[in-house]
């Protein structure tokens, strides 16, 4: 059979004609990718990238984790597009788009080893492909992964037919940016080597079309070699160690390995089915299951670098497919040699009579009409429909309608970015990154701040009516569902602020009067004041059983800057001489008797002061003021009676007393 594919001498006869055509795709490509970016809410793990991008930047450089896997690349790349364009969206997810759309270009450039015409076909199915697209449009490592693996395969069919300078370095950046970005890089590397291995024995039963294959001159000296690798090992050096800030990260590299193997085993909740990808195929990829099904045609003969492509491309489908742990992004990474194939079969195909050709078309056409139709739903409208299967742990458009007031209010007065916001909702990703200018929110998915009220307050719809017992205001309710696999949440928005920017029938939330009133029993009464200078009236309070409580960022009882001040009796067992310490994060002091033993007020880490005063036994008026200004918090009072040790004032010696606030 003769080989229907240019030979390299004879590609430029073509450039012309064909240039335009691949232009075309290329602006086909880049609407689908780049037009309404922004148009879907983020997903999952792209608030959860948007996160690790503000910890670089605070930090000053990525440190890498073992137990994330993901390489630090991509987070360098979204801290210079958020420094460029600020957090929104479209600095999210602009890079992932632009390596969709450059590896079209890559595909292009393979021309010169799969023939002109099938690598335009392969450009044009790339560039329509429903998952191509749809995860394109993701802040997520995938697209960049594409990207520098075909680089990496395009230096390796460079080197396979030139063995060049330039075929090294395209193999060796290549491998950089992919090791660089993505832990699975190593099911594409060892594909590929199988692949290669699988193609020379099998050319041994059925020789590759045209002529008998000769390996090339080297056209490269060892000098070469060593500087392409000296470069890429240095880049990945470079990388995992925060630009040498972080030594331990090329040690974490490899320990990432074990709980990535750990975790592709077990799935961990992601686990699918063997005909996971090829059922994806049949749903959205009709052009690389015809890929799939055609590569028998390639036991015989046939050109030597489809052949490899087919080999790889049928590789890499069964390592993901024996891998239990499947994410439907992944796809990407095994769509592209399929549809390289099948540009090469249809080509093929179209070499015959004209009565084929006319049926080849028409065939081309339909299954193009049906990508483009399924790009154009997926994408554009039910991009968080939860039935569509690459719709994959996506937040649903809801949230974004809620917010839109809420962001669109500090946008115009930056003052607002500083009030409260509460969040009680268990697994609230990608909230932190979409609430990430605002300095007051706080999370509570365990347990819950005595005080409620603020702006804006979104839960689990499981608390509703324990969280409603502490609301005082009057609150526009809004149900919602923040993603697949979650139960409902509830959104209150404060009624006088927003009333205007929802419909006249949104639910409103009126708050019943509480006839809750402090009582006499053991503990200090705690009552919490919305200012660091305890004026005003409280707005919430609760009782205390003893003096010895921390508080993470997650569990404090109000947003900063708030003040609290604890109130009764202590209990000294006899007369004499008592040293308290009181330890605190941030300010504080004592008060026995109208008398200030410890000053210890103020913004600052967690220290101890102590203070002496001379009691008698039994109950003494006390009172403890408490400020905290952001950060962790902690607040300890200890005693040291006579001949005793300094231990924590026992619970038993505090009680409240019911005296009017």
């Amino acid at each position: 059979m003769p080989s229907f594919h240019l030979m390299v001498s004879d590609q430029k006869r073509f450039d012309k004609s064909l240039f335009w055509a691949f232009v075309g795709v290329v602006f086909l490509a880049g609407l689908a990718r780049f037009w309404a970016l922004d148009l879907k809410p983020p997903h999952f793990d792209e608030g959860i990238n948007g996160w690790f991008t503000d910890q670089l930047i605070s930090r000053g450089y990525y440190n890498y984790d073992p137990t994330n896997y993901h390489g630090p690349l991509h987070f360098y790349i979204l801290m210079i597009t958020k420094l460029l364009f600020g957090r929104n969206l479209w600095a999210l997810r602009i890079s992932a788009s632009v390596f969709g759309l450059a590896s079209l270009f890559i595909i292009w450039k393979m021309r010169v080893y799969i023939g002109q015409v099938p690598a335009l076909l392969a450009a044009f199915f790339v560039g329509i492909s429903p998952g191509m697209v749809f995860y394109s449009r993701y802040a997520i490592h995938e697209s960049e992964l594409l990207f520098f693996s075909l680089v990496a395969f395009w230096g390796a069919l460079r080197f396979l037919h030139q063995r060049d300078v330039k075929s090294l370095w395209l193999m060796g950046l290549g491998s950089a940016g992919m090791i660089v970005t993505k832990e699975t890089f190593i099911i594409h590397v060892g594909t590929f080597l199988i692949a290669w291995g699988v193609l020379r024995t099998w050319e041994r039963f059925s020789p590759s079309a045209g002529e008998k294959y000769r390996v090339p001159a080297k056209q490269y000296t060892s000098d070469d070699l060593w500087t392409v690798i000296f470069v890429s090992a240095l880049i990945v050096v470079v990388f995992y160690t925060g630009f040498f800030l972080d030594p331990d990260g090329i040690k974490n590299m490899f320990m990432s390995f074990a709980p990535w193997m750990s975790t592709g085993e077990k799935g961990n909740g992601h686990q699918k089915y063997f005909w996971y990808w090829a059922d994806l195929f049949r749903q959205y990829e009709w052009v690389a299951l015809i890929g799939l099904v055609s590569l028998g045609r390639y036991l015989g003969r046939a050109s030597r670098m489809i052949r490899l492509i087919g080999i790889y491309g049928f590789g890499c489908w069964l390592a993901y497919s024996l891998i239990p742990y499947k994410t439907p992004w992944c796809v990407m990474q095994i769509l592209w040699p399929f549809m390289i194939v099948a540009a090469d079969i249809i080509y093929e195909v179209s070499q015959g009579p004209r009565w084929v050709r006319f049926i080849v078309s028409g065939f081309i056409l339909a299954v193009c009409v049906s990508a483009a139709e399924k790009t154009w739903s997926l994408n554009f409208v039910n991009y968080d429909e939860e039935k569509e299967p690459y719709v994959y742990v996506q937040t649903f458009r809801q949230i974004s309608k809620i917010l839109e007031p809420v962001l669109k209010r500090a946008q115009k007065n930056p003052a607002y970015y500083h009030e409260p916001i509460v969040v009680a909702i268990a697994s609230d990703w990608p909230l932190p990154w979409i609430l990430g200018d605002f300095t007051k929110v706080g999370y509570y998915g365990g347990s819950l701040p005595v005080n409620f009220d603020s702006p804006v307050v979104l839960i689990d719809q499981a608390r509703k009516f324990q969280i409603e017992s502490k609301l005082r205001r009057t609150y526009l309710v809004m149900p919602f569902r923040l993603r697949s696999a979650k139960d409902a949440s509830l959104a209150y928005l404060d009624y006088e602020i927003f009333k205007s920017e929802f419909p006249s029938d949104t639910k409103v939330f009126t708050p019943k009067p509480s006839d809750e009133k402090p009582h006499p029993g053991p503990g200090l009464l705690a009552q919490y004041f919305d200012n660091a200078e305890w004026t005003g009236k409280a707005a919430a309070w609760e009782m205390f059983k003893n003096v010895e409580v921390k508080w993470d960022f997650n569990s404090r009882p109000m947003a900063p800057p708030f003040g609290m001040i604890l109130r009764g009796e202590i209990f000294v067992p006899e007369d004499g001489e008592v040293e308290f310490s009181l330890t605190s994060d941030d300010g504080s002091d004592l008060w026995i008797r109208n008398q200030n033993i410890i000053n210890h007020l103020g913004a600052h880490a967690e220290t101890t002061k102590t203070g002496k005063v001379t009691l008698k036994k039994g109950w003494s008026p006390m009172e403890i003021r408490y400020n905290d200004y952001g950060g962790e918090m902690a607040l300890t009072l200890r005693w040291k009676l006579k001949n005793g040790y300094s231990v924590v004032v026992p619970p038993e010696n505090f009680r409240f007393r019911g005296e009017k606030l």
